[in-house]
């Protein structure tokens, strides 16, 4: 690159006292020059707090106040009115280490190409503490095609959103987050980003700091994820079944990955175009039957019965 681009740090925030004033700290504290850090306020109901504890900061950051709509529309308001060329994400309860956004500057392409930049993550609790690592899958070490960080995401999970640093020509090709989804909207972003052809740079170090408490959205509302994952699959399945090819079937990874988070009707769904395209094998029902099982075991089980199923399912 021949300039620094401008980096937008979006801060999405409700009700936000308890850890707002540490994430912006940390925002603050990046080597990397030119930033700017916007707060975006989705209608917190905390007796004005929020806003308070943005006033403190002056103009050092802009500040947005607006209707609660949720994570994906207070994203949206950030997107909107960022001046940056590349957009990162930072939740109100995260922190970034202050070299995050400048190794990830120094990892984008050195010429024009559609390239996202990813870097891992660590994770600590209410108290800032460090826990143990128990996504060791979701670490990413190598740089990633469009198709391989699309098997990423269906056969280990949804990437940290606050991993990211994003260009904003990506969402002027696909779309900000979808405003309807309340709970698995990152989720759908990543696959729309991938099949859209948008590969993956990686920054091996761990430059954020995600934090795990009792509050936070995805602790509080596991059960509502239901819904938002079966509008991605009406939307995703067909995509997923124009790029399979043969001997790449993301359908079926599909399918594995509905039937191992018990989603039983996304699962019907897959097997249906699976069944309808012949690719319905002995060996992709005995696969599924095994996903389906552990999909069904109690939580405190499920780790002897995952490492058994990761072997065959890599077979």
């Amino acid at each position: 690159m021949t300039s620094k681009p401008l980096v937008s740090i979006i801060i999405p925030v409700y009700n936000g006292g308890d850890y707002l004033r540490e994430a912006i700290d940390s925002a603050l504290a990046q080597t990397y020059t030119p930033i700017e850090i916007l707060v975006v306020n989705d209608g917190s109901r905390d007796g004005g707090l929020t806003a308070r504890i943005a006033a403190e900061y002056g103009d050092q950051i802009r500040y947005f106040e607006k209707e609660n709509g949720g994570v994906s529309s207070a994203l949206n308001c950030g997107i909107r009115n960022m001046r940056g060329a590349y957009f990162s994400w930072l939740s109100h309860d995260d922190l970034y280490e202050p070299r995050k956004v400048e190794a990830q500057v120094a990892a984008l392409p050195a010429e024009d190409g559609k390239a996202l930049v990813y870097c891992n993550f660590s994770t600590i609790d209410q108290n800032s503490a460090p826990m143990p690592d128990t996504k060791a899958a979701c670490r990413l070490r190598r740089d990633m095609s469009p198709r391989e960080a699309l098997h990423q995401v269906l056969r280990h999970g949804s990437l940290n959103g606050c991993g990211f640093l994003i260009p904003k020509a990506a969402f002027d090709e696909c779309g900000g987050f979808d405003e309807a989804l309340r709970y698995a909207q990152d989720s759908l972003m990543w696959y729309r980003l991938f099949t859209h052809g948008w590969a993956l740079r990686v920054v091996p170090d761990n430059l954020v700091k995600s934090r795990v408490h009792a509050n936070q959205q995805t602790q509080k509302n596991r059960s509502k994820f239901t819904a938002d994952n079966q509008a991605i699959c009406r939307e995703m399945l067909p995509v997923f079944d124009r790029l399979s090819t043969e001997g790449d079937d993301f359908v079926l990874e599909y399918a594995l990955r509905s039937a191992l988070k018990g989603e039983g009707q996304n699962l019907r769904s897959c097997k249906q175009v699976l069944r309808q395209r012949g690719r319905l094998t002995l060996s992709a029902r005995l696969r599924l039957l095994l996903a389906s099982a552990y999909g069904q075991l109690r939580p405190t089980v499920r780790k002897a019965y995952y490492r058994l199923f990761r072997r065959i399912r890599t077979e």
